[in-house]
């Protein structure tokens, strides 16, 4: 990251190490870039909105979940990245808080 600090690979993975240190501010930084500079990968966007839920921001998440069901709807499960999406709604979905009754 040092000589290319937007390479989206970069940043997807230093945002995934960040969440898993629960260093949320952090991971959604690098998260965010990954997602501008990578936006037909399903992985950055389905972890950006766990990161989203965690910091409390619903709206951000679910602009990311959107973004991925859409990508489901065109793929229609025969897309080289199919599992890829349906695994990160199923993070996604995961993460979410309970419903209030």
């Amino acid at each position: 990251l040092r000589q290319n600090p937007t390479h989206p690979e970069g940043n997807l993975m230093m945002g995934t190490t960040k969440m898993s240190l629960g260093k949320w501010d952090d991971a959604k930084k690098y998260l965010e870039i990954a997602v501008r500079k990578d936006q037909k990968n399903p992985d950055p966007k389905s972890r950006l909105a766990v990161t989203l839920i965690k910091l409390g921001d619903m709206d951000g998440a679910m602009k990311q979940r959107a973004d991925l069901e859409k990508m489901s709807k065109d793929c229609k499960g025969k897309c080289r990245n199919a599992e890829w999406i349906a695994a990160g709604l199923a993070m996604v979905d995961g993460a979410m808080p309970p419903k209030q009754p």
